[in-house]
């Protein structure tokens, strides 16, 4: 299985806290969010798993 969330949008008030985001995650491989404090790996984890929505995304699984 193939998981990707592709150009993530995410603002709070007028600040954007993600832009442009990417990520691809496969079966069978290790895939890091890596970053400093603050950057939005948690808000980007809370994206795909649907407790945060975003201005904009587009998740794909299996190329679908």
């Amino acid at each position: 299985m193939i998981f990707e969330l592709d150009n993530v949008e995410l603002y709070f008030r007028s600040k954007r806290i993600l832009n442009g985001i990417y990520l691809k995650a496969e079966t069978g491989t290790v895939t890091a969010i890596l970053g400093k404090n603050g950057c939005g790996k948690s808000s980007l984890l809370n994206i795909a798993f649907g407790n945060l929505k975003p201005k904009y995304k587009l998740i794909r699984i299996n190329n679908i």
